[in-house]
């Protein structure tokens, strides 16, 4: 899902909760600005929370092939220096 879908969807959930308080307290002007607000910070929130674990996953790949990478060197030297000494 694209970072707008989220925000979207994030204020139809908002505006759909703000409908309903409004529809049942009989003040829909007032609920449905704050459906509208509350659904934009939930839609914040869920973009965040996925771009954060994104970047982790991106830094935690370029971890493990750095690491790889350098132990596949580190054995690959050490078993040419001691077929060079035999």
């Amino acid at each position: 899902m694209k970072k707008e879908q989220k925000l979207a969807s994030g204020i139809v959930i908002g505006l759909l909760f703000g409908t309903v308080v409004g529809v049942l307290t009989n003040n829909i002007g007032l609920w449905l600005g704050v459906g509208i607000a509350i659904g934009d910070g939930v839609g914040n929130s869920i973009q965040k929370k996925v771009m954060l674990k994104m970047n982790n996953l991106k830094k935690l790949n370029q971890h493990q092939f750095r690491n790889n990478l350098l132990s596949y060197f580190f054995v690959h030297h050490f078993y040419n220096f001691i077929f060079s000494i035999a």
